[in-house]
């Protein structure tokens, strides 16, 4: 499978260029000027100026085609670089199938994941607390239609290409990240009402048991003339690590040694989604169960070993923290207008959960969302102008996450933007209330290619 993943990209990456002059590109160059509207608490400087390079090519020759999505970011104080590979993959395309390998965003529930910022189908980038930008998954996808009316999505994988963002740093006892926004563990702890520093250790795990990791879905439809109705099943990976951390007191009774242990879990993701369009006005609803215990239990042949899923355990003689894993379930609901120069939509999110707690963030599994209501607002004067407004609220925590943004392009290959990220988490338990010290004003200056 790595022999598969090594031609893949090589594949991708020729093709793409090779067909270059006939290919549709959206990249670009670009350099962005950031200003922190509130001062960064726990997390040592800022980083304010960056520059980076974002490709978006996706060439096609006769029924072959190949895609690239990512991104390269340097950090300036102090220097830094942040990466994304969204997708990198090569497909052959009929006129009733399509078959693709390589790393490919599932558009299965994509438009609620997005909006809300959840990484459960696909991962994200998160270059940024509330970045949407989604990263997709490694495998072989298969896609079929039967007429107008039917449609069926196979996703098969035998190896994980895990999120890179955020990332930590493991240095003499410390921990720190390249990105200035995500939060850190303690740097000390009380013992006996005296601050003792904390060690941490970083266990890290062996290459072959972070890639090679079994992924199967798929994705049945039907639809009718203005609307479709879909359920899917996915096991896979999560798209994030999940932290386990043991901690005892040093013999010296100086400091207190923590080991932390990253670790891969899979989970069984099951859904089904309605779409209609009633007018001119779309609408969806759907039901999501995300459930980070479920497993297949059996052997599945095409794999040739058990999918069950496995919790590693941990002893300490002093403290540990160790995920929860806990199931989520959500409805979910979209309605909105899109049309040439105008674009409204509504979004819903409610958690059926049966325990609310805000989680460990560190391990990996806070919630992030319980009663949400969301707008999305769009207009394109022209092909030069165009703005948005993104604006989330959650009426059980009271979560508000402002985005708005301002594009101008006078020039082909020439883009402004200027835009503004607020956010508020008057709550201490509450997911956000982590990142409630990264408003942030910026402006950007692309060169379009």
């Amino acid at each position: 499978m790595f022999q598969l993943l090594v031609v893949t990209v090589a594949s991708s990456v020729l093709l793409s260029f090779a067909l270059w002059a006939e290919a549709e590109s959206d990249s670009n160059i670009y350099y962005q000027a950031n200003q922190n509207v509130n001062s960064k608490v726990g997390n040592g400087e800022i980083k304010t100026d960056a520059y980076g390079l974002s490709l978006d090519v996706e060439g096609r020759w006769g029924r072959f085609g190949s895609n690239l999505v990512g991104d390269i970011r340097h950090l300036y104080e102090p220097q830094g670089e942040i990466f994304s590979v969204a997708e990198i993959n090569i497909g052959h395309y009929g006129k009733t199938y399509s078959l693709e390998i390589g790393r490919r965003i599932l558009p299965w529930n994509e438009s609620t994941e997005q909006f809300w910022l959840l990484n459960d189908v696909n991962g994200l980038r998160e270059f940024g607390p509330t970045d949407n930008r989604q990263e997709g998954k490694f495998g072989i996808f298969f896609s079929k239609n039967w007429g107008k009316n039917i449609g069926l999505q196979l996703y098969i994988s035998k190896m994980h290409l895990p999120s890179l963002n955020p990332g930590y740093i493991f240095k003499k006892g410390k921990i720190t990240s390249s990105q200035s926004w995500v939060p850190l563990p303690d740097k000390q702890m009380t013992y006996y009402d005296t601050q003792v520093p904390i060690y941490y250790r970083l266990e890290t795990p062996a290459v072959s048991e972070v890639i090679y990791q079994n992924g199967l879905g798929i994705r049945p439809s039907y639809r009718w003339k203005s609307g479709e109705i879909s359920g899917f099943a996915l096991y896979k990976p999560e798209s994030f690590w999940r932290q386990h951390v043991v901690g005892h007191m040093a013999r010296e009774l100086d400091q207190v040694e923590v080991t932390v242990t990253p670790t891969v879990n899979h989970h069984m993701i099951y859904g089904i989604d309605i779409a209609q369009k009633i007018s001119k006005i779309d609408v969806e609803i759907g039901y999501k169960i995300v459930d980070p215990n479920g497993d297949f239990k059996e052997e599945f042949p095409v794999f040739g070993e058990s999918l069950a899923t496995v919790h590693p355990t941990f002893e300490s003689d002093y403290f540990q923290i160790v995920p929860k894993y806990k199931q989520r379930r959500y409805f979910h609901l979209k309605s909105g207008y899109n049309g040439d120069r105008f674009s409204t939509n509504l979004f819903g999110i409610y958690s059926q959960s049966s325990d609310e707690g805000p989680g460990e963030l560190f391990a990996g599994d806070a919630i992030k969302w319980k009663r949400g209501v969301g707008l999305l607002l769009g207009y394109k004067a022209n092909d030069k102008f165009k703005a948005s407004l993104n604006l989330k609220y959650d009426l059980k925590t009271e979560d508000t996450i402002l985005k708005n943004e301002i594009i101008y392009r006078p020039a082909k290959h020439l883009q402004l933007a200027l835009g503004a990220e607020l956010l508020r988490s008057p709550q201490d338990e509450s997911y956000w209330s982590s990142f409630r010290s990264n408003d942030l004003i910026y402006s950007n200056l692309a060169i379009v290619f």
